[in-house]
């Protein structure tokens, strides 16, 4: 742009056009995760997690690092965007988690596990970026991760009991239900 300055000396005053340019580089911005802070999954049972993901720059391509607390991790697993063809298809690269409901720059992912053993255990979800050098000034990858707690507890399978006389089904005072 172009400016002029002005003040009360009429030798000196308008100034000659200046002109500024002004070159706004474009900077990586980190990965915003979230996972839940605690949920309850159920001993011996297929446990879904869900987690989200959101980036100010859409075109950055990500991989997600998944610790589920037990010993085994999932390691920097590409995460897809949705099949332009099949928008509600989410992919994943690999086994692992997928990447669902996805627009440019937004997501949410899902990992699956089968607790064997049960207690508290802490998850962590890490999402790497990886910045377009010709679109980004600063290339560098980013990295953000997040924690929760995934409380596996004992589940019992119930069966319905009839009562005598009675055709519904009920479940008898002091019978354990099943979380899940």
């Amino acid at each position: 742009f172009q400016f002029v300055a002005e003040d009360n000396d009429p030798l000196n005053s308008p100034s000659p056009p200046a002109t500024v340019l002004i070159n706004v580089a474009n900077r990586n911005d980190p990965p915003v995760v979230s996972i839940p802070a605690s949920v309850s999954a159920g001993l011996g049972y297929e446990f879904v997690f869900e987690g989200s993901l959101s980036d100010a720059d859409p075109d950055d391509g990500h991989s997600l690092t998944f610790d589920f607390g037990d010993g085994e991790a999932i390691d920097n697993v590409p995460l897809a965007p949705a099949n332009p063809n099949n928008p509600s298809a989410g992919e994943s690269v690999g086994a692992g988690p997928v990447l669902l409901a996805t627009v440019p720059g937004q997501g949410v992912f899902t990992a699956k596990r089968i607790f064997d053993t049960a207690g508290p255990y802490t998850v962590q979800a890490c999402v790497t970026d990886a910045p377009d050098p010709a679109v980004t000034a600063n290339p560098a990858p980013l990295t953000t991760c997040v924690s929760g707690t995934v409380n596996v507890t004992p589940m019992v399978d119930i069966e319905p009991t009839f009562l005598a006389g009675d055709v519904d089904l009920y479940v008898l005072p002091g019978q354990p239900l099943s979380q899940v």
